[in-house]
């Protein structure tokens, strides 16, 4: 059985992917593939939040766009918007938070509470 016809196939068969990988490799660098990775500093603009099914054919998608998100539902037949332009919220800044040396002086002064008299003075028992 003659081997050199398949060693000649294999060695071909690897020469013609090095040069497909060259040339790709060659094309992103001249930039000719587009980039979609979104690397431009920006955060994304469409995304989905959150998916649920809601029986075995269809699911209710909430769709963020922007500063808006879109509420969707999809089935095999038709797609339906529910509900859109839900305005998001903006999470809330936090209290303010002091570390000891940085805290107020009435914020470290113990709480002071209303004097009651002793609960045996309080009840008054029925005669």
């Amino acid at each position: 059985m003659d081997l050199i016809p398949y060693i000649k196939y294999i060695a071909v068969l690897i020469l013609v992917l090095g040069l497909i990988g060259l040339l790709a490799w060659i094309g992103r660098k001249m930039g000719m593939v587009p980039k979609a990775d979104g690397k431009r500093g920006d955060r994304k603009r469409l995304g989905v939040t959150q998916v649920t099914s809601v029986d075995a054919k269809r699911k209710l998608v909430l769709v963020r766009r922007d500063d808006q998100e879109h509420l969707l539902l999809l089935g095999p037949e038709r797609d339906l918007v529910i509900e859109q332009n839900i305005q998001i919220k903006k999470p809330e800044t936090p209290k303010e938070v002091f570390l000891d040396e940085d805290m107020p002086e009435e914020a470290g002064k113990e709480p002071s509470f209303a004097k009651l008299p002793p609960l045996h003075e309080r009840v008054n028992p029925s005669k």
